[in-house]
């Protein structure tokens, strides 16, 4: 996804802000890991969903009301147009949820470069899967989650410089939001507050003991503006790069400014990863 493409999607996500809401106390225990070099918080969830946000209506206090959500981080790559009857925001790559597939926009070859594997989650086992996208068959099965990101960061404690370097954000510096798995069963949501590469990201997360020893495996979400990380059980681990970013684009964007903080319970983006 390019530069100007994360400039637009964050610049929605402020224009459709809402009124905040009070979260519910938590009461699931997610164990948080965090690393001072990157401003990475590494969260070990007990499981997931995919929040569907349609047209991205709902801010995230309504969404954490309306369904008790107690961890949210960003999810998938969208793409949105402005027409007659108002803005229509699609999911960028294949998306399966609750037995429906999901219209998408028509991917270019940026998006193939940088969108290169489907998650596929079965939270019956649990079990979670990084699937190439040119060999990927759905499994059609409404228990299971499919969504399309990438690149793969690290694949069984392997970096991969191949897809890092094709994709088109891969070696710039920004804030990152990945998805991680021990051997397909243990479930991270990562977070990167600095500005980093995904190679500098993946060096980092190989280091660490929490990994040390499994098979660790490592897929790229949206990030740059859309970084967003909301805990209702720790609050002081809650960010959202538009915001402790605001000149991220300044340089090869310079017409785009942030001059307005949206409050973390007033974001409204159209996907996330949420646990409850």
């Amino acid at each position: 996804m390019n530069q100007k493409r994360f400039v637009i999607f964050s610049l929605l996500a402020l224009a459709l802000a809402a009124c905040q809401s009070a979260p519910p106390e938590a009461v699931i225990d997610i164990p948080t890991y965090n690393d001072d070099s990157l401003g990475m918080t590494i969260a070990h969830v007990p499981h997931f969903e995919f929040v569907h946000n349609p047209q991205s209506a709902a801010t995230v206090g309504e969404l954490i009301d309306a369904n008790g959500y107690e961890y949210l981080i960003n999810a998938t790559f969208f793409h949105y147009e402005v027409g007659v009857d108002g803005v229509d925001v699609q999911h960028v790559g294949h998306l399966y949820l609750d037995g429906v597939l999901y219209p998408s926009k028509e991917m270019d070859i940026i998006d193939q470069l940088q969108l290169t594997h489907i998650a596929q989650y079965d939270p019956s086992i649990p079990q979670l899967m990084f699937i190439d996208a040119n060999t990927f068959t759905s499994a059609e099965d409404p228990t299971i989650e499919e969504f399309q990101s990438g690149p793969l960061v690290i694949e069984n404690n392997e970096i991969r410089m191949d897809l890092i370097e094709s994709a088109i954000n891969g070696m710039g510096p920004y804030p990152r939001t990945l998805l991680a798995t021990i051997n397909h069963e243990d479930i991270y949501f990562i977070t990167v507050r600095e500005r980093a590469s995904l190679e500098k990201v993946a060096e980092v997360l190989l280091t660490l003991d929490i990994f040390a020893g499994q098979r660790l495996d490592v897929f790229n979400l949206d990030g740059g503006l859309s970084t967003y990380l909301y805990s209702t059980a720790q609050p002081e681990l809650n960010h959202w790069s538009y915001n402790t970013d605001p000149n991220l684009y300044n340089e090869t964007e310079p017409t785009f400014t942030n001059n307005a903080e949206v409050p973390m319970l007033e974001v409204q983006l159209p996907y996330y990863l949420g646990v409850r």
